[in-house]
């Protein structure tokens, strides 16, 4: 009884040792944000600025870059800002193998980066299944991956739902094979959700319609790219920034690869939802 009295004592007497204070957060100068990604035979780059951890997210852009696309030291194209803000783009006909150079000029600054472009990965076996989830059964959008090589492997991926809702980019590797094949889950919504009523709109907006289509687009990208995108991932909503694939201190990557888009898969509720 004497020890109990004698901790509650302790804890009683820091409690009531509180002080306030401020915190002086010392933001940065802005540096150049700069996301760069080959689509078919459109290079497009976004080039933007960072934002302090005091302001809320807003996309500033750098509206006065120059932009250009380098191939063993030749220039093969200076890309042109469009309608978009901050966008800039330029037609060409990449090569795998081949390395290609970006290099971004801001206010008399050079930024550049390096990758080499690689030929696309196959998606096969496109399902949506059933499966249980933290205790509950959950929908999800499953597709596969076949990996040829022993070698370690990147990729990077995105789904999208119709007409144009994208999912978050995801990266993946080979670890974890199966006969072979990487098997890849997105999950879309808890299958109860379709029978609840007054649900809250985030969760409502997750559930797939009648109709609804989703198709995934993936990237095979080297080990950089990879952990700059995991770093993207894991330092949302702390202080860290991810690495940089950029000299002279911008945050950003550039993306070297043939995209493979896999065949709209179509959800129908009564196919996966009401006979579960």
């Amino acid at each position: 009884m004497k020890n109990f009295i004698y901790i509650f004592s302790l804890l009683t007497v820091f409690a009531a040792c509180t002080k306030n204070f401020d915190i002086d957060f010392k933001n940065q100068a802005p540096v150049p944000v700069i996301e760069a990604s080959f689509v078919d035979d459109l290079i497009v780059a976004r080039v933007s600025q960072s934002v302090n951890m005091s302001e809320s997210y807003t996309f500033k852009p750098f509206d006065d870059a120059d932009v250009q696309l380098f191939s063993n030291d030749t220039l093969i194209a200076s890309l042109k800002d469009n309608a978009l803000k901050g966008e800039f783009t330029a037609y060409v006909l990449p090569q795998i193998g081949r390395k290609y150079t970006l290099r971004v000029t801001i206010e008399g600054k050079v930024y550049e980066s390096s990758a080499t472009y690689f030929a696309s990965a196959p998606i096969e076996n496109t399902e949506f299944k059933v499966q249980e989830f933290m205790t509950k059964n959950a929908l999800w959008y499953t597709f596969d991956v076949p990996i040829d090589t022993p070698e370690k492997s990147y990729f990077c991926f995105q789904v999208i739902r119709s007409p144009n809702e994208m999912y978050a980019w995801k990266v993946i590797n080979n670890d974890g094979l199966f006969n072979g094949t990487k098997m890849v889950k997105v999950r879309c919504c808890y299958t109860d959700d379709y029978n609840k009523e007054n649900l809250d709109a985030e969760k409502k907006k997750k559930l797939l319609s009648d109709g609804q289509k989703l198709f995934t687009r993936l990237y095979r990208i080297d080990q950089s790219v990879y952990e700059y995108l995991q770093g993207v991932t894991s330092a949302n909503g702390t202080c860290s920034n991810p690495p940089s694939l950029f000299t002279n201190g911008a945050h950003g990557f550039f993306l070297a690869s043939k995209q493979t888009v896999s065949a709209p898969l179509t959800f129908y509720k009564k196919d996966y939802i009401d006979n579960n």
